[in-house]
């Protein structure tokens, strides 16, 4: 399949998504789904030349203003997603299986279910020059509890950012830019290349910003390339083999690595 969306303007939060470009307010649930072989990409506007908010997904673009996300059992693979906005677009978000999540303005989001589990993004390619980048989720943004991503796996996945240091600009095997609390247990990253010259680059987590407790355990990076191209625009803040910069989290149970020539593989 081939998925384009050259339309986008300066609308708050565009999304384009192999399954689902933008959900919005109430609860979204999807269940045992496959996007196999699929072209998936997202343009600047062709005329309007401040145009932002470009996210993009695998599965879903954005899930915004209270709309709950539940995605059990849901593979994308051998697929090219490719997010093509301006280049101080600071808040382009791409995700191999989610673009941003944010339920800002939602009086009941108490009562929604944030959540990821049992996915897997294998023999994908993705591709930003702007914003966050991750497998899994690009961004979360003031979900009320924690964002729950589980058993989700990466094998040959290739995520490549060439966003400057702006604000947002990290990038994450797992997740890339989490804004609110998350819990991010036994997820794998597997004989893939991570490789960013945005602000934080790491084999997991870019960056997790809330002061309300997150988590890592049980996460393993295999066989995995995670490099930073400072000399090429001028530096990125942090690197690291699972998390490149977080606040209040614990990690546990985690492998240990070691670096090579400025990049980060498994210690054997």
């Amino acid at each position: 399949c081939n998925i384009l969306n050259k339309g986008t303007n300066s609308s708050v939060y565009a999304g384009t998504g192999g399954l689902l470009g933008e959900a919005m307010y109430g609860k979204t649930k999807i269940d045992n789904c496959i996007v196999r072989e699929c072209n998936i990409e997202a343009r600047k506007h062709e005329t309007i030349e401040n145009a932002w908010d470009q996210n993009i997904g695998g599965l879903v673009g954005v899930a915004i203003w209270g709309s709950g996300l539940e995605l059990t059992n849901c593979d994308v693979l051998e697929t090219n997603i490719v997010n093509q906005s301006i280049e101080t677009d600071s808040c382009a978000n791409a995700g191999g299986l989610v673009g941003v999540v944010s339920c800002s303005g939602y009086n009941d989001s108490n009562n929604l279910i944030y959540e990821i589990k049992n996915c897997n993004l294998v023999n994908t390619n993705i591709e930003t020059n702007a914003g966050n980048l991750s497998g899994v989720l690009a961004m979360s943004s003031e979900t009320p509890d924690h964002f729950k991503i589980s058993n989700c796996n990466l094998d040959n996945v290739n995520l490549n950012s060439t966003a400057d240091v702006y604000i947002n600009s990290s990038t994450g095997g797992i997740a890339a830019e989490m804004q609110a609390a998350v819990e991010i247990k036994e997820c794998n990253v597997i004989d893939s290349t991570i490789e960013a010259e945005g602000k934080t680059v790491g084999g997991v987590v870019g960056e997790i910003i809330s002061y309300n407790g997150s988590v890592i355990e049980g996460c393993k990076v295999y066989n995995t390339t995670i490099k930073n191209n400072v000399d090429q625009k001028g530096g990125t803040d942090a690197v690291g083999g699972i998390a490149a910069y977080v606040k209040e989290t614990t990690i546990d149970k985690i492998i240990k690595y070691r670096e090579i020539n400025g990049e980060f593989k498994e210690r054997k």
